[in-house]
């Protein structure tokens, strides 16, 4: 849903991960979205448990990495959500990122490279 610019929608569905963490060990390769539970005829699978960090990274956060190198920004969060994420790696670069719906801060590498509204930004 990020992918399609649907940021309300993208966060109504990935809001509803959180809190499996609650009720599983781990997150199941399939479960229900409405309910904390898992189809009793499946069986374990780690497979997708990077989904969620990545519709975080990718699609709420908004990092988009190009095959030159390049590395953009662009988040899309939707009213009265706040996010950070510290450490994330790129190319021997470290970023950190702090967003609402008002405000982005950038920092790599300890250093601040932008401070201001949310938008899509090079950011190295």
């Amino acid at each position: 849903m990020y992918e399609r610019n649907k940021p309300e929608l993208a966060w109504d569905i990935l809001r509803r991960h959180f809190w499996m963490g609650k009720h599983f060990i781990y997150y199941p390769q399939e479960h229900f979205n409405d309910k904390p539970m898992s189809p009793e005829h499946k069986r374990a699978s780690e497979v997708s448990g990077l989904g969620g960090a990545e519709a975080i990274l990718f699609g709420l956060t908004g990092f988009q990495p190009e095959y030159d190198g390049r590395l953009y920004i662009n988040p899309q969060l939707v009213d009265n959500v706040k996010l950070s994420v510290k450490g994330f790696g790129f190319r021997n670069n470290l970023f950190d990122v702090e967003l609402s719906e008002t405000k982005m801060k950038v920092i790599k590498n300890g250093s601040v490279i932008y401070d201001g509204k949310p938008e899509r930004i090079r950011i190295l």
